[in-house]
């Protein structure tokens, strides 16, 4: 495994022979990339918080997608609470129930 820090040539891929620095400086995102996808390969903290400050959106959007699952998760609990099946069930009987199960099709 190797370990690169600001400092650390890239020895790999289309910033090969650039320091991590700079390669933060014109495409943050690149290491972002690395990160994610590359295995064998790490980097020091300072890398991680320097490439943190260069990817300003970095934290928002992580943000905005935990928000934005947290909150598919709490309306469709809402809803499945609000929902009361016995209260369609109640207003018919076990006939209409079983016809529209099988759709008047008892053979089924």
């Amino acid at each position: 495994m190797i370990t690169y820090s600001l400092n650390s040539k890239l020895t790999f891929g289309k910033y090969e022979d650039y320091t991590v620095e700079s390669v933060l400086q014109f495409d943050a995102n690149y290491i972002e990339w690395c990160i994610l996808n590359l295995d064998g390969i790490n980097f020091t903290k300072s890398v991680i918080e320097e490439m943190e400050k260069h990817i300003h959106v970095f934290q928002t959007i992580k943000d905005t997608v935990y928000e934005k699952s947290r909150n598919e998760i709490v309306k469709e609990q809402s809803y499945y609470e609000d929902y009361d099946a016995s209260d369609y069930y109640n207003n018919y009987s076990d006939e209409d129930i079983f016809n529209d199960a099988f759709e008047g099709d008892i053979d089924a």
